[in-house]
């Protein structure tokens, strides 16, 4: 026992036998990783793959048809939806919640 974070607490009871494993989002230092063995549930990278055709891939014309698509998944009303009306009312949300607090940016 080494310190008094919950990481310390936890691996201490669980040396003792109170608890037969630890939960949580610890973060893995050299310290930590001394004292116990860990087993990572959430590494999953992303992997992001792309194909290109034979051709000409590299012009302007075939970067402005692949960037499009980004916007596929919406209709252009949707998208509208959003821009004007989500977007200016998630910041009157904001600032309205924000204004006046301590350490705020408003003032």
């Amino acid at each position: 026992f080494f310190g008094s974070s919950s990481f310390d607490y936890c691996v201490y009871a669980a040396s003792l036998g109170y608890v037969d494993l630890c939960v949580a989002a610890y973060s893995i230092t050299d310290k930590r990783a001394a004292v116990t063995t860990f087993f990572e549930t959430s590494d999953d990278p992303i992997y992001l793959i792309t194909f290109t055709d034979s051709g000409d891939s590299t012009s302007w014309s075939s970067f402005t048809e692949e960037f499009g698509k980004i916007f596929a998944p919406f209709t252009g009303a949707a998208w509208a939806m959003i821009v004007l009306l989500s977007l200016p009312l998630l910041g009157l949300l904001m600032m309205y919640h924000e204004y006046g607090s301590p350490g705020s940016a408003y003032p």
